[in-house]
């Protein structure tokens, strides 16, 4: 919206620098704010905004057969574009992975953050398929125990 305008701004600011110079910092300023906001586009539209990682991990868990049939539940941290990308459907869990897996009554997706899975808790995912990737975080699909065992 407001590229039209800049060639008639550097006008502008041409024509004031002549009659009376800026100040060299402010000059600098000036030559630097391109190259920055160049980058910043460039950063958000290389996905590296969590938004677009939850998009992309709750695209992959609408593809699943299950995925209107079962709960979703983020492990410990639940992004707000979480929730607006799963349509409200996803909720937030605190306790330890241990306990949501042996109080799970229906099949469940879960969300874990990558950083947090150490080899005790892929232990305790034995009985949940991992069924999506994004850059931070995995999505399991994980049935109770008394499923598991059948």
């Amino acid at each position: 919206y407001v590229l039209p305008g800049l060639p008639a701004m550097a006008l502008l600011i041409t024509e004031y620098h002549r009659r009376q110079p800026l100040n060299s910092r402010v000059l600098a300023l000036g030559l630097i704010a391109p190259v920055l906001i160049l980058m910043v586009s460039w950063g958000l539209n290389g996905g590296i905004s969590n938004k677009e990682a939850e998009k992309t991990l709750l695209d992959q868990w609408y593809k699943q057969p299950e995925a209107m049939k079962s709960e979703l539940y983020y492990l410990r941290k639940r992004p707000f574009s979480a929730q607006f990308y799963s349509d409200g459907k996803a909720l937030e869990l605190k306790q330890p992975l241990a306990d949501v897996l042996t109080s799970l009554k229906e099949p469940t997706f879960l969300v874990i953050e990558k950083k947090r899975l150490s080899e005790n808790m892929i232990g305790e995912l034995s009985h949940c398929e991992l069924r999506g990737e994004a850059r931070r975080r995995n999505l399991y699909y994980c049935l109770p125990e008394t499923h598991a065992h059948r």
